[in-house]
């Protein structure tokens, strides 16, 4: 009896945690599952049922918003001087009226707001939450940085966006931009600032931009923390960004 007892002693320590992951695996899966059968709604924070006999554990939730899209015109075939134009001017517009919100907010939540300096985000952000919410506006959270490649042709401005990324990734750019490697670094630092807004505040959401979103992400996950929800890439898009504590 003794030795059996002895046994159970040395025997729960291990057992248990892996009991503890698995209810906690259980909960990030709920919590998939509940955005999926939410996701033609405006997306909200993690909303448990009401009535459980187990109260759910306290969970942290971080929204990235990608901005609307930009008040400027994109039609039309540009070469290097007027796509270098098109570049200076699109980070100084705002957005398109658009009308539905992606993001829905309860009437007693209150959240950490951050948003990028550059307007299109800025002006995102107050078309969705308005004056009656603090928004931090931080230049951390701007876009990665690009340049129009000086190139003798003629291209729709997606091309020659999509053509300067691929050279700046491959490292061709000049140096008064940021590099790929630095830009990763900063999402990196960025999903950290959000992670620790998120232990204070458990409810976090960043208005920004197309890549940086997508690196912010990528760096949470690396954290442990579990994306909840994938909005895709257009204009105000959607991720959620789960932890539980």
């Amino acid at each position: 009896m003794t030795r059996l007892i002895y046994i159970a002693l040395v025997l729960i320590p291990l057992i248990w945690p892996v009991a503890e992951e698995s209810n906690i695996e259980e909960t990030y899966a709920s919590i998939r599952s509940w955005y999926r059968k939410n996701k033609d709604k405006p997306v909200s924070f993690y909303q448990p049922a009401a009535g459980k006999k187990n109260p759910e554990p306290e969970i942290m939730q971080i929204i990235l918003i990608r901005h609307g899209k930009p008040e400027i015109n994109s039609n039309g075939w540009f070469g290097y001087k007027r796509a270098r134009s098109y570049i200076e001017a699109y980070d100084t517009v705002g957005v398109h009226h658009f009308n539905t919100s992606p993001v829905a907010l309860g009437p007693d939540e209150n959240p950490r707001l951050y948003s990028s300096t550059l307007n299109r985000a800025y002006d995102t952000a107050y078309k969705i939450f308005g004056t009656d919410n603090v928004i931090h506006v931080d230049s951390t959270f701007i876009e990665f940085e690009r340049e129009i490649v000086p190139l003798p042709i003629i291209l729709p401005i997606k091309g020659w966006t999509s053509l300067s990324r691929f050279f700046w990734i491959l490292g061709i750019h000049s140096s008064a931009i940021p590099g790929f490697r630095e830009e990763k670094s900063r999402a990196a630092y960025d999903a950290q600032l959000l992670e620790a807004a998120a232990v204070k505040h458990k409810k976090v959401i960043l208005v920004a931009h197309g890549y940086l979103n997508k690196y912010i992400v990528s760096s949470l996950k690396k954290r442990n923390w579990d994306h909840s929800f994938n909005g895709g890439n257009d204009y105000l898009a959607v991720q959620v960004l789960t932890k539980i504590e």
